[in-house]
This record gives C-alpha cells, sequence and structure tokens, in this order.
C-alpha cells in the first residue's frame, strides 16, 4: 500500500509517463470525483464500478482505455509499446479535461 501512496506523490506536477503512474493517476482523479477504489478491487472491477457512475461517454471510454492497457500491460510483466502509451496518455488527458464531468449517486448498498 505505501508503494501506491509513493508514486502517486512522485507524479505531483508532472504527467504521468508509464502505464503504473497513468493508471495511479486516473484512479486518483476519479477518486477526487467521489469514485474511490477500494484496495481488494481488480483493476476491471473497479474500472466497471466507475463505469456505471460516470455519465459521460467519453470518459468512460477513456477508462475503458486505461484499464486495458495498464491490465495487459502489468499482468504481462511487459513494456507498453509506443502506441499503448500514446492511446494511454490521450485517454488520460480526456479523463483530465472533460468538461461534461458528473457521476450518477450511489447509495451504500452499491459500496
Amino acid at each position: 500500500a505505501g508503494g501506491a501512496a509513493s508514486r502517486l506523490r512522485s507524479l505531483v506536477g508532472r504527467e504521468p509517463r508509464t502505464p503504473d503512474q497513468i493508471y495511479a493517476a486516473t484512479v486518483a482523479v476519479l477518486s477526487k470525483r467521489g469514485i474511490l477504489r477500494q484496495l481488494h478491487f481488480t483493476p476491471f472491477e473497479y474500472r466497471d464500478l466507475a463505469a456505471q457512475r460516470l455519465v459521460d461517454d467519453e470518459v468512460k471510454d477513456a477508462l475503458f482505455t486505461v484499464t486495458d492497457i495498464f491490465t495487459e500491460c502489468h499482468y504481462a510483466e511487459r513494456p507498453a509499446d509506443d502506441e499503448e502509451l500514446k492511446s494511454m496518455k490521450e485517454a488520460y488527458r480526456r479523463i483530465l479535461d472533460s468538461s461534461r464531468w458528473s457521476v450518477t449517486e450511489v447509495s451504500g448498498a452499491d459500496l
């Protein structure tokens, strides 16, 4: 758990560059919007939870891009290729820049 916190602290003030950094930064952005990731959630479980709460389809698509590429690289223990990194960075920027950020309310039973 301490590793994730230190990775997030290292991102302050600069754009994330690796799949791990981009995924961690994406989770941080969504958390600030009220979509918290429980420690026991897999990336796909968190993506699906967040997608249920996100209103904007462009943000949902961007989240799927970030999660899918992160998961493929992380669990295959391989670096992202140039095209994957480009796609992840563009998706992350779409998440950050979306002017239509909105989430649906969630009941306690959904947590």
